[in-house]
This record gives C-alpha cells, sequence and structure tokens, in this order.
C-alpha cells in the first residue's frame, strides 16, 4: 500500500518540494490559529468573519495573475521569490510586537497579503508534480501533497494553540516566518530549473477558460468545490466560535478542534493514496463530499469537546479523498501547456468560495451557533448530493469513450478521463 509513496519519494527533486511545502504548511497553520486568536480577543466574533474574508478575497485577484507569473518566470523561481516575501510580510507582527504594539490593522494586512499570494503554491505545486513524477506515481504523489497539507495541519493548530497559552501571537508567527526560508532552501536546492510551466508561455487565460469550459467532469467538480468552500469558510468561523459559546474554553480547545479537522484530513488522504479509486471515480467526488456535510451537521447537536473533535475528524476524512481525486482527474486531463494557467484559475474558482463563507459566518454566528453549523453543513454537502446525479460525473461520461486530449491515448488503457462527449475540448495553444 506504500509502494506508490516511497517510489514518489526517492525521487529528489519532487521529495525537496514535498519536504518544504510540508513545512511551510505548518507555518500557515500555526499563523491561521494566531491571527484568528488575536483578532478574536480584540475584535470577537465579527472580527474573525472579516479576517477570513481578508485571507480569501485577494486570492480572486492573485489567481488571474498567478497562471502568467508561472509561466513567465518558471515555477520554481517564482514559488522562491514568494516564500521570501511573505517571510518579511509575516515576520511584521512578531517585530511589532517588540516594537511595542501591533496596530489594528496589522493583522488584516498580513491575511491579505497571503490572501494575494495563495495561489502562487496552490497552483504552482500541482503544475510541478506532473514534471516531476512518473504517470505510475501521479495518484501518490498528489496523496503526499494532501498529507503535507495534513501534516503540518495536524500538528500547527495544536502547537499554536498550546503556545499562546503562554506565549504572544507575534511569537508563533516568527515561526511561520522562518517556515518560509526553509521552503525557499529546498527550492534553491532543486537542480531542475525548467519545467512544463514554461511550454505554456504562449497559453493564454481565454484558452484555458475554454478548456474549463468545455471539459464537463472539471467544469461540474470545479463548482462543486467553490461551493463546498463557502462551507470550510463557514467552519473556519464556526470554530473558535463553538470553542468559546458553547463548550466555554479557550485557545487550547479551539487548537485541539481544528487539529481534529486536519487529522481526519490525514487519514483520509493516505487512505486514498494507498488505495486509489479508479472507476467512478465522479459519483465517489460527489459522495465524499455529501459525507463531509453530514459529519458537520454533528455539531448541531452541541457535543462536548470530544464529541465536536470527532465530528471535526469526520468532515476531514470525507473531504481529503474528493480534493486528491479530483487532482488526479484534472492533472490526467489537463494538456501540459495549458497546465499553470488552469490551475491557477480552477483553484481561483474554488477558494474563492472561503471568503464569501468566512463574512456569512460572521454574520451567521449572530444568528446563534446552530444557524452557522445548519449553513455549514448545508454548504459543504449539497453539492455533493447534486453531484451524485449530475451527467457529466456519471461512470460513462467520466471514464470510458474518446481519447484523452492530454495524450491521444484511449482512457481505458492509462486511466485517463474523457468527458460526456468522448473527450474535454480546448486547445493547447493561444487560441480563445
Amino acid at each position: 500500500m506504500t509502494g506508490g509513496y516511497l517510489a514518489a519519494l526517492k525521487l529528489r527533486e519532487y521529495r525537496l518540494l514535498w519536504i518544504g511545502s510540508t513545512v511551510s504548511t505548518l507555518g500557515d497553520s500555526m499563523t491561521l490559529v494566531a491571527l484568528t486568536w488575536l483578532v478574536l480577543t480584540r475584535s470577537g466574533p465579527g472580527g474573525v468573519g472579516w479576517l477570513v474574508f481578508a485571507f480569501g478575497a485577494p486570492v480572486v485577484i492573485g489567481g488571474l495573475l498567478t497562471g502568467r507569473i508561472l509561466a513567465r518566470y518558471g515555477v520554481v523561481r517564482t514559488l522562491f521569490v514568494d516564500s521570501l516575501i511573505r517571510a518579511a510580510v509575516v515576520a511584521s507582527v512578531p517585530i511589532a510586537e517588540l516594537a511595542g504594539g501591533v496596530p489594528q490593522w496589522l493583522p488584516y494586512a498580513v491575511a491579505a497579503a497571503y490572501g494575494l499570494a495563495k495561489m502562487i503554491p496552490l497552483a504552482g505545486v500541482p503544475t510541478l508534480i506532473p514534471d516531476l513524477v512518473g504517470r505510475e506515481q501521479l495518484n501518490a504523489a498528489n496523496a503526499l501533497e494532501m498529507l503535507s497539507y495534513g501534516v503540518g495541519s495536524v500538528a500547527g493548530p495544536a502547537l499554536a494553540g498550546a503556545a499562546l497559552a503562554f506565549a504572544a501571537p507575534g511569537d508563533v508567527l516568527a515561526f511561520d516566518a522562518a517556515s518560509f526560508l526553509v521552503f525557499a532552501g529546498c527550492l534553491k536546492l532543486m537542480k531542475r530549473r525548467t519545467t512544463g510551466a514554461d511550454e505554456s508561455a504562449g497559453s493564454s487565460v481565454t484558452g484555458a477558460l475554454h478548456f474549463i469550459l468545455s471539459c464537463g467532469p472539471i467544469r461540474t467538480t470545479t463548482l462543486m468545490f467553490a461551493a463546498c468552500n463557502i462551507g470550510l469558510g463557514l467552519l473556519t468561523v464556526l470554530i473558535p466560535v463553538y470553542a468559546v459559546t458553547v463548550l466555554d474554553s479557550g485557545a487550547a480547545a479551539f487548537g485541539a478542534m481544528s487539529a481534529s479537522l486536519a487529522a481526519g484530513e490525514l487519514a483520509g488522504a493516505a487512505l486514498a493514496g494507498a488505495l486509489p479509486v479508479r472507476r467512478g471515480l465522479g459519483r465517489a467526488i460527489a459522495a465524499t463530499q455529501l459525507a463531509t456535510g453530514l459529519a458537520a451537521c454533528g455539531l448541531l447537536l452541541r457535543p462536548p469537546l470530544v464529541g465536536a473533535c470527532v465530528f471535526l475528524a469526520l468532515v476531514g476524512a470525507f473531504s481529503a479523498p474528493m480534493t486528491i481525486w479530483a487532482q488526479t482527474l484534472r492533472m490526467r486531463l489537463v494538456p501540459p501547456a495549458l497546465r499553470g494557467h488552469v490551475f491557477a484559475l480552477l483553484r481561483t474558482t474554488m477558494q474563492a468560495g472561503a471568503p464569501v463563507g468566512g463574512a456569512i459566518g460572521g454574520a451567521a454566528v449572530a444568528g446563534g451557533v446552530g444557524l452557522a453549523t445548519a449553513l455549514t453543513g448545508f454548504c459543504l454537502g449539497a453539492p455533493g448530493a447534486a453531484g451524485l446525479t449530475a451527467p457529466s460525473l456519471s461512470a460513462t461520461a467520466v471514464l470510458a469513450g474518446g481519447k484523452s486530449v492530454a495524450t491521444g491515448r484511449p482512457p481505458g488503457e492509462d486511466g485517463r478521463y474523457a468527458a460526456a462527449d468522448g473527450e474535454c475540448g480546448g486547445r493547447a495553444d493561444s487560441g480563445a
């Protein structure tokens, strides 16, 4: 079951990428907890909602620029420069603490900077993966990417929650600044300086958008994930408010709940990478999304800390496989020349749901935790229910029929996927 993982990690370039992104993710998770707690203690639940909005709203702007930046400057170089810049941005908070105090606006400015550059690693890392591993290791490599987020996210919230009991938020953020430098160091050690992203220098956003809209499985799953991310934005606001109002607890409970969510993602990602679904992938994605929403509805019972952690772990466990399977589907469908633009557009569209959910969550918690929980469960699960009956995600529509645009081979031979009409439309050149 672990052979695919080991084969991918034996590849030096991929191993460096995975180690660097994992350490960086650990710092990111600690930053989210530290900034959220800083704002919650200063401005209350409404401030947390606006912080989530600040984290997510600039993603749209950054996402529209990311594909062109990756194509022009190269993925590795762009990730390296991005890491150095964000290390300086995050370090501004501990520096401000040492200088006498953190201004009210600074956490939101740091969050906005995160959001503006968020799509660079989210699009850059999956753009690199198909160039660093073989086709037979693709699903395991995608699972390892998800595991890197899981490993960092499990330890990050728990460590941050414990640290905030005796340390200032700036101390936690100093670690994140260091983690960006570690990622930059790993990228610097990579010998391979050119990637498939360079082939997309002549492609366009218009061509990528045409491909997305004409490819049924990608189009449907993108809409499903965008709606699901509204629910995740709601959940980001709900968790700290639940810890304070329902559990009558503090940062430690908040960190434990966040870590449970990440632990579930870690377990789900490990299973999905070891036991990939090769048939009925579209319906499997939809089913796990529906299960994610049902698990979130468990918080309507207002369980104590242990019960809340169990339900959040289930949310993570069901949400991780659908993310991995959808990413594998995209990598097998998207032509290399469009990869940077397509991944940037796809993840921008999906990530745009989080700030909307954060803003809704900030307002919903004013009506009570029950209302916020119900909205969270609906946004997470309803798209999955719709996907179970969507024609573009049926077994015959997703896996069968024609040839892959990316390879020209029948999908039955190499596991690649076709749209409902036998192929995913769109061009690999700069055409509209």
